[in-house]
């Protein structure tokens, strides 16, 4: 019994070791630094097709976030939904970028994201996508 009551305290403050305070100014996090579209295990996106990929995007700081732009540039790349353009905090916002390609061959892209957050007033996420041929 002592020992399920050690391990359940033991279990309490690891997870409040792990707990973050939120930034007094807004903070853009991203879920990762690039969006991918088929490149991976020699796999693509059928040339004429449109495929999807979503970045979420979370304020963790107090104040709000504002995007004030989000830009897609690259000729195979466009942009999707936007859920969100002012976040609060731990909110998420998702951004669908689309990757068309009208040929076979490798493609890439920027997407870029423009808002008053102290950490990136500017990020901006690499694109890369594969265009193949339809068997």
């Amino acid at each position: 019994m002592v020992r399920r009551a050690f391990l359940g305290a033991a279990i309490i403050l690891a997870f409040s070791a792990c707990e973050k305070e939120p930034a007094a100014l807004a903070q853009l996090i991203t879920d990762r630094d690039s969006l991918g579209f088929g490149g991976e295990f020699g796999s693509g996106a059928y040339v004429g097709t449109s495929v999807a990929n979503t970045l979420i995007v979370t304020n963790e700081g107090l104040e709000p976030l504002t995007l004030t732009g989000v830009d897609v540039d690259g000729s195979a790349f466009l942009l999707g939904d936007v859920s969100a353009l002012t976040l609060e905090t731990y909110d998420r916002a998702f951004i669908q970028v689309l990757f068309e390609p009208d040929a076979a061959g490798e493609f890439e892209g920027l997407l870029t994201l423009q808002s008053n957050a102290e950490n990136f007033p500017t990020k901006e996420i690499p694109l890369s996508g594969r265009g193949v041929l339809a068997p």
